[in-house]
Formats: C-alpha cells, sequence, structure tokens
C-alpha cells in the first residue's frame, strides 16, 4: 500500500474539464511515455530520493517535445538546479494559487520558468537561490497568487489501495 501525496489531487481538483488528468506514481511514469496528445507532464517532488528517476521521466517527455513542470519540496528548495536540469517550469511554495495561471499560460504557449505560490516564497529561498532565479518572478495579476484551501479529488485513486494524509499545518507564512 503507498501513501498518496497530497498535491496532485489537489491541482486535479483545481484542473479544468479541458483536460484529461492522470495521475500516477514515479514506478508508474512509464506507462506514459507511448501516449499521445499530452499536453503537459507535472511532477510533484516530495522525496528527493526519487529526484534522478523524475529527471530521468522528465527527459522522456521533453524527447516529444511536452513541457514538464515540477513543484514540490526538492523543486522549492533549489529551483535553479532543476531548471538548469531542463525543466521547463518550476512552481515553488504553496501551488494551489497559481495553478490555474500556469494552466492559461500553458493553453497559451507561454509558461514562465518560475510561478510563486505567494509572493512570500521567494523569501523562503536560500539567498543563492534567490540570486540564481532573479529576473524570472512572476506572480499572479494581482500580485498574491495564494488563493487558500482547495479539497482534493480523491476520485483518482480509483481502486488503488488508500492510505491517505492528512494536513494539519502548512508552516509560517
Amino acid at each position: 500500500m503507498r501513501v498518496h501525496p497530497l498535491a496532485p489531487y489537489i491541482f486535479a481538483a483545481q484542473t479544468s474539464s479541458h483536460f484529461d488528468v492522470k495521475i500516477c506514481d514515479i514506478e508508474d511514469v512509464r506507462d506514459y511515455y507511448s501516449q499521445e496528445n499530452i499536453a503537459m507532464a507535472a511532477f510533484s517532488t516530495n522525496a528527493t530520493c526519487v529526484v534522478p528517476k523524475m529527471y530521468e521521466a522528465s527527459d522522456k517527455f521533453h524527447e516529444k517535445n511536452i513541457p514538464v513542470v515540477w513543484g514540490g519540496i526538492h523543486a522549492s528548495s533549489v529551483p535553479s538546479e532543476v531548471l538548469n536540469q531542463g525543466i521547463d517550469s518550476v512552481v515553488i511554495g504553496q501551488g494551489e494559487g497559481i495553478w490555474p495561471v500556469l494552466l492559461d499560460d500553458l493553453v497559451a504557449k507561454r509558461l514562465k520558468e518560475i510561478y510563486f505560490g505567494s509572493p512570500s516564497a521567494v523569501y523562503n529561498l536560500l539567498t543563492e537561490e534567490r540570486a540564481a532565479i532573479s529576473g524570472k518572478i512572476s506572480f499572479t495579476a494581482d500580485g498574491e497568487g495564494y488563493l487558500g484551501t482547495v479539497s482534493p479529488d480523491w476520485s483518482y485513486l480509483g481502486d488503488r489501495p488508500q492510505l491517505l494524509q492528512v494536513q494539519a499545518t502548512r508552516g509560517c507564512e
């Protein structure tokens, strides 16, 4: 039984019905390499131990000219590393507020390199990371980006065994 991270199910709940959302674990992502009509591959880096596999999977999607977006702890901590590995866009911090904007940019073919979940997310980066991404900072039009809590859409789990998480806090802002 696997523990299912919250992020993919939260973003699925926010994603327009114009998109056909598929959620899988990194071990199962190879099933999608041969799929047609993939608009974007998005990865949540909640465990650093799988980052090498995620870079490998990202390369496979890039071979088919599919844009790749990363978010999560690793991507938020070292966005310059992630971008230097060829990832198209990085979401830093809590991505719920910026996800609809990112999807609009995807449809308009104007993905930005970096999206911040909230303006304060940039200040949580290490000084050298802030310097490395200087000039690539994008917020929502109102300068905020955070829209509050979004409930996950657990219907994407299907028949998979469920060991769900309860999130008690999101840290300090």
